[in-house]
């Protein structure tokens, strides 16, 4: 105990040294953003995060107006206030707004990395840039993640409406009654292999919202597992509508 208060004092008056504590400081940042880029890349400095871009079913409006002109005019309400009725060419959902201010503050903060926000579509056709996207099959980025040649891990079954290991077709982990289910997918896309691309997918919101912010906000725990920059995928089981209960129940990792 008084070699630990011993040590303590002088790591207390080294770093009281005019300069030290900086380098110390730029020291444990630099080691801090080394681990952060196992999960995210090493080479990347901006980030794309693709939320999937939604409408309302033109056939599902053209109803609505055959019933209520009003209501195939004015389609969406606001949960706490049903009398109030609104219209909008795109609408996004709640949980990739969730997960994108979990994802947009991590990368900027810990990762130091400039953040840009697009849908889905407006990047579809883009294979050179580092990204997320968010949620499962809705978004064009996230199938783009788990179809290219490159991904040797998880493949989404429409069958079974959940996520399965390539290697032998299984589930990645058994289902729970009660629970939600999400994954984060990182592959180096076999096109332009010094680029990173992660999925954030859900089988429902929570899932996608859950792991998202597990992915921002104990990326670290990833990063022990994680060989330098190593794809891999993480599976999570989520109790809906709690974000922060997203537990780590499956990973695994493969060379690029």
């Amino acid at each position: 105990m008084v070699q630990w208060l011993a040590l303590s004092n002088w790591a207390a008056r080294t770093l009281a040294i005019p300069g030290v504590k900086a380098t110390w400081n730029f020291g444990t940042k630099k080691w801090r953003r080394g681990r952060f880029k196992r999960v995210f890349g090493s080479t990347a400095s901006e980030y794309f995060i693709a939320f999937a871009s939604l409408e309302i079913n033109p056939a599902i409006l053209q109803i609505a107006r055959s019933t209520d002109a009003k209501l195939g005019e004015f389609p969406l309400v606001k949960p706490s206030r049903p009398d109030l009725a609104f219209k909008a060419q795109k609408v996004v959902s709640g949980c990739e707004l969730r997960a994108l201010s979990y994802l947009g503050s991590s990368l900027v903060s810990n990762g130091g990395m400039e953040v840009k926000v697009v849908a889905d579509e407006e990047i579809s056709n883009k294979l050179d840039v580092d990204c997320v996207s968010l949620g499962a099959m809705s978004n064009l980025k996230t199938r783009d993640v788990f179809s290219n040649p490159a991904n040797r891990l998880a493949e989404y079954s429409y069958g079974t409406s959940f996520f399965l290991s390539k290697k032998d077709g299984k589930a990645l982990c058994p289902i729970q009654p009660g629970f939600d289910y999400g994954i984060i997918l990182k592959i180096h896309p076999s096109q332009f292999p010094g680029r990173t691309w992660i999925a954030c997918a859900g089988i429902g919101e929570w899932g996608t919202s859950g792991a998202s912010w597990f992915l921002a906000n104990k990326w670290k725990e990833i990063a022990k597992r994680v060989k330098q920059t190593e794809q891999f995928v993480c599976v999570f089981e989520v109790m809906p509508g709690q974000d922060e209960s997203a537990r780590l129940y499956h990973f695994r990792q493969t060379d690029n």
